[in-house]
């Protein structure tokens, strides 16, 4: 819209300025007091929706930093409880690509060949694995299936897991943590802003 507008408004002005339309002959001229008027309105409604646009994006900012940071907090806490490396590796693994898978899944309906292999460039995802979420594909939502496994990983490396309520409580609670920030970001997106901000 903003571009037809601005089209139509510099046809208009290069056929005064050619002499071809002239306002005056239809009576088009705009009185200079009302000008004040629509001026004042347009200043406050473009203001209004940039602040709008501009809030909204602050809060998308901030609950992708927020999940990027549980990624971060989960990955220092189990390498603390965690002896075996390789299991570290395999969880922040599956943490990270369901950050990416989510972001993907954001942009297309369907995961393309070109985000699947940037999975495995990254060593985020085994092939086997990519293959198993292909065929999981029309069930669910990719990035959760992606953060299970690493709550079963995380299960079966933590020592003496049974006995430590608070422990699994708290892990759980992190990692659906990156799910509800996931959810935010999906539902804003989903939101379009209100038709009379922006007509």
């Amino acid at each position: 819209e903003f571009w037809a507008l601005s089209g139509i408004n510099m046809f208009l002005f290069s056929l005064y300025k050619l002499g071809i339309f002239d306002p005056d002959d239809f009576n088009l001229e705009l009185p200079w007091g009302l000008t004040s008027t629509t001026g004042g309105l347009m200043t406050f409604f473009v203001v209004f929706y940039n602040s709008h646009c501009f809030s909204r994006y602050m809060h998308l900012y901030q609950v992708c930093r927020g999940m990027l940071g549980q990624v971060l907090e989960i990955v220092s806490n189990l390498k603390g409880r965690i002896s075996s490396q390789c299991h570290v590796r395999r969880i922040s693994r599956y943490l990270i690509a369901s950050c990416f898978v989510f972001f993907f899944e954001l942009s297309e309906a369907e995961m393309s060949e070109g985000e699947w292999k940037q999975l495995l460039k990254y060593r985020l995802l085994e092939p086997h694995e990519v293959e198993q979420l292909k065929r999981l594909h029309p069930l669910g939502v990719l990035s959760f299936h992606v953060q299970q496994w690493a709550l079963e990983v995380s299960m079966d490396s933590l020592p003496n897991i049974e006995d430590r309520d608070d422990l699994m409580n708290a892990l759980f609670d992190k990692v659906y943590h990156i799910r509800s920030c996931q959810h935010k970001v999906r539902d804003v997106l989903a939101l379009p802003m209100p038709f009379q901000y922006f007509h």
